[in-house]
């Protein structure tokens, strides 16, 4: 990036992403992603350690991470949970200097001038609710990805051998052509402040942050032209402004809906596991299902008790309704998605 938003501090258009989606819904199909990058240089690959990011991002300041098993970040046991601190505090720094063990490299500490990192991970619902913890959303670990959740259903694959990547080569393009500096208005965005704090929304760190850095990333993004290939500086009108409130809204959404059960407590984490298990249980059943159906496929580690507590907390939470002795799922809006 030769270009940068002139927001507090400045800061520029990396973007971390997180696609929560049960496996075998394509969320790496046609290895589109990984493609791309590799032929644009983007590409710094799939995992590392801490010390190992360094290298890689002292090489390429505004490579891409492409993380297809995300789960092994947020288990504290696993030696890619050491890499998240460091990454933290990457995102929006712009340049680090580290000294993390030496002993391959003998004295000399990791310095970057310019490192602007950039993750697109996948994760398993149930993944997440295994191995993610509170403390990963209060230190702003999670609070940084934009967060997309796809629902439950069939979900095929396309009979063809090539995959069109012209647009999103061409944006790439977009991108590299600009250069300079944008300014933007003081406090742009507002009135999604105002309400969000008008609806109590639960986790003001994470739409503070998608206001504040993702709000005017987007903004830029829908400004930034393909065709134009004399365009050095987006020019963002207030339609542009409008187009950003309604994908931090909907991202928003996302992110309340996956990360609200989230807590330090193992006992916690486990139930909220059970209630993804059978929620997805019943959603697999339009036409509803009985206790002793559930019982009968569900009673594996539980027990009668477990077992209704779970489905009344469904049923609190609105995901689940009893009707005659049958759970069916309740139809789900997201938020903005009428705007």
């Amino acid at each position: 990036a030769n270009f940068a938003i002139n927001t507090a501090g400045g800061q520029v258009c990396n973007i971390w992403s997180l696609i929560v989606a049960p496996s075998g819904t394509g969320k790496d199909i046609g290895r589109i992603d990984s493609d791309i990058a590799f032929d644009l240089g983007l590409s710094i690959g799939t995992s590392g350690s801490a010390e190992g990011l360094c290298d890689a991002f002292i090489l390429n300041g505004g490579g891409l991470l492409l993380v297809s098993e995300f789960g092994p970040w947020l288990d504290r046991k696993h030696w890619q949970h050491g890499a998240c601190s460091w990454m933290t505090s990457a995102f929006n720094q712009g340049y680090f200097q580290t000294c993390l063990s030496q002993r391959a490299r003998g004295s000399k500490a990791r310095r970057a001038n310019y490192c602007y990192p950039s993750i697109l991970a996948n994760i398993q619902p149930e993944i997440l609710s295994q191995y993610a913890s509170a403390s990963l959303i209060h230190s702003g670990f999670l609070c940084r990805f934009l967060i997309s959740s796809v629902p439950n259903g069939q979900h095929r694959r396309p009979s063809t051998k090539i995959i069109s990547t012209s647009d999103a080569r061409e944006m790439v393009a977009s991108f590299k052509r600009m250069h300079g500096s944008l300014r933007v208005p003081n406090m742009y965005l507002d009135d999604l402040c105002t309400e969000f704090i008008a609806h109590n929304a639960l986790f003001q760190n994470i739409w503070d942050r998608y206001v504040n850095e993702y709000g005017p990333r987007i903004a830029v993004m829908l400004a930034a032209s393909p065709t134009d290939l004399h365009q050095s500086m987006p020019v963002i009108e207030q339609h542009h402004w409008d187009r950003s409130a309604v994908l931090v809204r909907w991202y928003y959404n996302m992110a309340e809906s996956v990360l609200q059960g989230i807590n330090d407590s193992a006992g916690n984490s486990r139930f909220e596991t059970l209630c993804n298990r059978f929620h997805q249980f019943i959603q697999r059943h339009s036409e509803g299902v009985s206790l002793t159906v559930i019982s009968r496929y569900l009673h594996r580690g539980t027990t009668s008790e477990l077992r209704r507590k779970v489905l009344k907390e469904l049923v609190d939470r609105g995901l689940i309704e009893l009707t005659e002795g049958v759970y069916r799922t309740v139809a789900q809006s997201c938020m903005g998605a009428a705007v």
